[in-house]
C-alpha cells in the first residue's frame, strides 16, 4: 500500500452518514502500526457522533478531531521522504 501513497492523497472520512475510520479512512502512518491509527479515527468518531445528531455537523466534528492526528501523518511521510527516495511522496 506504501508505494500507491501520492503526494497529497486524499484522506476519506466518509459521506452522510457513514464514517470511515482507520484504513478505510487512508490513515496510514509509516511509523506506527495500522492499529494506532484505527484507534484514534475510533476515538474521534465516537466523539463526533456523540457531539451532534446532524450527519453534516458529526463529519465536520470527526474531521476536526483528526486534524492533528492527519497532520502528524503528513509529517511522518515527509520525514520518511528526507531519509529514503522511496518514500518521497510528501516532499
Amino acid at each position: 500500500m506504501m508505494p500507491e501513497i501520492q503526494a497529497g492523497f486524499h484522506v476519506d472520512l466518509g459521506r452522510g452518514r457513514v464514517l470511515l475510520a482507520g484504513d478505510a479512512a487512508c490513515l496510514l502512518n509509516p511509523m506506527g502500526e495500522g492499529v494506532s491509527s484505527a484507534l484514534a479515527s475510533g476515538y474521534a468518531a465516537a466523539e463526533a457522533i456523540k457531539s451532534s445528531e446532524n450527519p453534516t455537523d458529526i463529519l465536520h466534528k470527526y474531521h476536526e478531531n483528526l486534524k492533528p492526528e492527519i497532520e502528524y501523518m503528513a509529517r511522518q511521510w515527509q520525514f520518511l521522504g528526507t531519509i529514503s527516495p522511496n518514500f518521497n511522496y510528501y516532499k
